[in-house]
């Protein structure tokens, strides 16, 4: 069974700027593959670069608890990079986007402000899946299983960093993203999970706003709204399962401009 959107290879480059990088035509095998000690590292305050190359899925792939077969995906952010890091694909000047089996590559470069460890960065994806016109909610691609983006940074002439010393960007959480509602909800999560009768969907906000709830089946048909009034601090919000079927959900809390995503088992 296929699993994962992306397969990795992973390519040191020089520590200059670069171009746009090129896919590689001998990109074969679909999934996600490289090994933390590939991964090169970057010195703070100095400027750093690698290039990894992938190939996008086409048919029975698994995400978020289904199998699913990928029209396109977009990649839509990139979350828990250190300071002063960025990232781009061949496709920026289509905003990302990749249809089905199509060749790519995907950059990592800049320098570094943060201080020296292992930054998990996690990529945010837009999937169309079973010729659906709709695509799935944005989520991040660990709901695809596994699918890293890693930054090691260590300080001039140190030993480069291993994945006991991970640590968080003071500039972006890996999981929100770029385009979330950090500034304004967080700690978000929902408990049981999976469930039978009901859930609580617990989150905190910073200040008092009107949030909506939003809950999607697979197809990308949205099977329940709320409008919830947030106020400062811890919120809960019940959520019955009604006649729900059994099944993976991805559920979201947006303020109206930006949205924060996560996933819901439905238990039979």
């Amino acid at each position: 069974m296929k699993s994962i959107i992306f397969t990795l290879l992973l390519v040191a480059t020089s520590l200059v700027a670069l171009a746009q990088c090129t896919p590689l035509s001998s990109t074969v095998n679909s999934g996600l593959s490289y090994a933390n000690n590939e991964v090169p590292c970057f010195e703070k305050d100095s400027f750093g670069s690698y290039t990894v190359y992938f190939k996008n899925f086409g048919d029975n792939v698994e995400a978020v608890g289904t199998t699913v077969n990928i029209d396109s995906i977009i990649v839509d952010s990139v979350g828990g990079l250190p300071c002063g890091v960025t990232w781009t694909t061949n496709k920026a000047a289509q905003g990302h986007k990749f249809v089905r089996e199509e060749l790519g590559c995907f950059q990592v470069s800049g320098t570094p402000t943060d201080g020296e460890g292992v930054y998990e960065g996690v990529l945010y994806i837009i999937a169309y899946v079973n010729n659906q016109p709709n695509p799935l909610p944005r989520q991040p691609s660990t709901l695809f299983q596994n699918t890293r983006i890693v930054v090691k940074v260590v300080l001039d002439g140190a030993s480069c960093a291993t994945e006991t010393d991970t640590v968080l960007s003071t500039c972006s959480t890996p999981f929100t993203g770029i385009n979330s509602v950090t500034s304004n909800v967080s700690a978000f999560g929902n408990n049981p999970n999976p469930f039978s009768s009901f859930t609580n969907i617990q989150f905190t906000a910073q200040n008092s706003a009107v949030y909506t709830l939003k809950v999607v089946n697979m197809l990308g048909a949205v099977v329940y709204t709320e409008q919830v009034a947030a106020e400062p601090g811890n919120n809960i919000i019940r959520m019955e399962r009604n006649n729900l079927p059994a099944g993976v959900y991805v559920y979201s809390i947006s303020n109206g401009t930006h949205s924060i995503n996560n996933r819901m088992v439905v238990a039979q």
